[in-house]
C-alpha cells in the first residue's frame, strides 16, 4: 500500500460543513477565517464541527432553542446539564430557576465562592463541636 503524505489526504478528505455538507474552502487563511464558523454551547464551549456562512446562524439558532427555558424580566434563561443560565455564555449556573431569577433580579451583587475566601480547603470539614483554628 502506498504511503498517502498530508496533502493527498486533504485532498481526498476535505472538510465539509456540517450542516448543508459543501466544501469549505481551505486554501488560504483569509478564507479560512471568513467562510468557516463554530458555534458554542450555553456555556461558551466550542461545540464540534465546522459550519458554512450560510448555515452557522441555523445552527446557533437551533442549539440555543434546544437550552431555551423562558424570559424572565427580559433575560432569557437557558439549561444545560441540570444547571439554569441566566444568559448565553454565562460559565457558571444555578441549580433552580428560582435561582436564577433572584440572580436576574440582584444582578448588581457579585458572586463570590465562599471556599476561596475560606482559608480551609474545600475538603476538609468540621466536625460538631471542633473549633475552627
Amino acid at each position: 500500500m502506498k504511503s498517502m503524505t498530508f496533502e493527498d489526504w486533504k485532498k481526498n478528505n476535505p472538510i465539509k460543513c456540517k450542516c448543508c455538507k459543501e466544501v469549505l474552502p481551505t486554501d488560504t487563511f483569509e478564507n479560512y477565517a471568513k467562510d468557516i464558523h463554530k458555534i458554542t454551547n450555553v456555556d461558551g464551549a466550542r461545540l464540534r464541527g465546522l459550519y458554512c456562512t450560510g448555515c452557522v446562524d441555523f445552527a446557533q439558532a437551533q442549539i440555543m432553542n434546544e437550552s431555551f427555558v423562558e424570559v424572565y424580566k427580559g433575560n432569557q434563561i437557558y439549561r444545560k446539564q441540570g444547571g439554569y443560565t441566566p444568559y448565553w455564555g454565562c460559565n457558571y449556573y444555578f441549580d433552580t430557576v428560582e435561582d436564577c431569577r433572584l440572580r436576574i433580579d440582584h444582578n448588581h451583587l457579585s458572586i463570590v465562592d465562599l471556599i476561596m475566601m475560606s482559608n480551609k480547603s474545600p475538603f476538609q470539614s468540621l466536625s460538631i463541636g471542633e473549633k475552627e483554628g
